[in-house]
């Protein structure tokens, strides 16, 4: 779509955003693993912002959704634009979970910094593929 952004109409282009957004919102939360998560979930919070600072090296971004859970433990869920190229669900996961490993252990390692955690508080991370509606738990 963005190749043709040129193309189309500054209109036609911002209604084809909204459509696509509102659809890709509306599976998301119709997502039964979201749904039960949303549902138990004690807190949501949404495009969480984080900065941190480790020796020299100074990190920022943003986790897309964290859920705290009515038993005290996290959930952060990483959205993904990617599209399933792979036939095979199983090698799909497994090369997504080497590809995203280290941001998702990132994002465990910054939310219990910013939340003085515990070791013992459970913290999940999971990833949400917009594009073809995949919820996976790592």
């Amino acid at each position: 779509y963005l190749d043709f952004e040129d193309e189309c109409s500054s209109q036609a282009s911002e209604s084809f955003y909204k459509d696509y957004i509102n659809y890709q919102l509306h599976s998301f939360l119709k997502d039964k693993d979201i749904e039960t998560l949303l549902k138990n979930a004690q807190a949501v919070y949404t495009e969480l912002p984080f900065y941190s600072m480790d020796g020299n090296e100074y990190s920022n971004g943003v986790m897309d959704l964290v859920l705290k859970m009515s038993d005290k433990s996290f959930i952060i869920i990483d959205y993904k634009t990617n599209i399933q190229e792979e036939a095979d669900r199983k090698l799909f996961e497994e090369r997504i979970l080497k590809t995203y490993r280290s941001q998702l252990d990132f994002y465990e390692k910054i939310l219990r910094k910013m939340l003085s955690l515990s070791e013992e508080t459970k913290v999940e991370c999971h990833i949400y593929f917009m594009n073809d509606d995949k919820y996976m738990k790592n």
